[in-house]
């Protein structure tokens, strides 16, 4: 892959995770939402795996060209398989609780409690991905801007 696709893959991945698990959180806890935002969680969601599957292949092969960051390495492997959890677990949610919707399933006490479960952990499992991810950006940011000199200054005091 090309060098410039890593920063524009990690930056689409930094948007949708966050984003997928803020709309989670709402279609969740606010059930009136759940018809406008809870598809648009779990497609966010699940985007979000691709677009972290993607930082991490082309910040593996960027790593063989300039050097690897060995900090930013280390948050990237978790990073990725927690992703992975809640992109999946938000779209199992969706898809349970479109089956609760049905009448004849309305009545099922399991699976309302099983979606209510799920709902949970892939709610839980976001905002683990959401931490993972701030980890994974900055340590990648400090890997990227900790050995460039600073412009200098063109603001002088009076």
């Amino acid at each position: 892959m090309d060098l410039s696709l890593h920063p524009l893959i990690v930056h689409l991945a930094v948007v949708l995770v966050p984003l997928a698990t803020v709309l989670l959180g709402l279609a969740f806890f606010i059930p009136r939402l759940r018809d406008q935002i809870g598809a648009l969680a779990a497609v966010l969601a699940l985007l979000g795996i691709g677009a972290f599957v993607l930082a991490h292949r082309s910040g593996t092969e960027l790593a063989g060209l300039v050097g690897v960051p060995h900090e930013h390495l280390r948050w990237a492997d978790p990073a990725l398989g927690v992703t992975i959890t809640f992109g999946t677990l938000t779209a199992l949610w969706y898809v349970l609780w479109l089956t609760l919707r049905r009448p004849r399933h309305r009545s099922q006490p399991r699976l309302r409690a099983a979606t209510t479960t799920l709902g949970l952990l892939a709610l839980g499992s976001g905002i683990i991905a959401c931490v993972f991810t701030v980890l994974l950006g900055h340590s990648g940011g400090e890997a990227v801007w900790s050995n460039v000199p600073t412009a200098p200054s063109l603001w002088r005091p009076l």
